[in-house]
């Protein structure tokens, strides 16, 4: 069984869970219909100030490609984190979540230049992924609103703006 999640995040920083959809696998025909049912259910998601959290399974990206172009969509650190540890980078993790963190391009670039010295098939593989360094989410989004926001457990999310009343 699969389950997707449509998650937000209320004023008070609280997660919020707004639709799920159950599956018997990740694939493109139930993602594209799940996301068909909310718009036709009033539940509209491309909009540019919606944000789509992601691991970087095909069928997610193909229907958030189709479906919410308008969106912004990042990759999941925490998939990453998962990634690298199945492909043995398990004792340079410290030096991934360093090269994610970092705020300035700069920073990033000479992180990730000590990741190609140590292990150069971590940064091969890290440097063809795009939109997962902080600094990459800040830069797009205008007013920073993703800033230390991190993933947990339910990581393939939606974060709206956060309305202030």
């Amino acid at each position: 069984m699969f389950v997707y999640l449509i998650t937000t995040r209320l004023p008070n920083n609280k997660m919020c869970i707004l639709a799920f959809y159950l599956c018997y696998s990740e694939n493109s025909f139930d993602m594209n219909n799940f996301l068909k049912f909310l718009s036709d259910n009033g539940l509209n998601l491309n909009q540019e100030d919606i944000t789509i959290i992601t691991d970087r399974g095909s069928s997610i990206i193909n229907a958030v490609l189709t479906n919410l172009p308008s969106a912004a969509s990042y990759y999941c650190s925490k998939h990453l984190e998962r990634n690298l540890k199945t492909n043995k980078f398990n004792t340079h993790i410290p030096l991934f979540w360093l090269a994610r963190n970092a705020v300035t391009y700069e920073s990033h670039k000479k992180i990730m230049e000590d990741i190609s010295t140590k292990k150069p098939l971590m940064y091969t593989y890290l440097n063809k992924i795009d939109y997962w360094p902080l600094y990459k989410i800040i830069e797009r989004e205008s007013n920073n609103m993703l800033h230390g926001v991190r993933t947990n457990n339910l990581v393939e999310t939606v974060f709206g703006k956060n309305k202030h009343y």
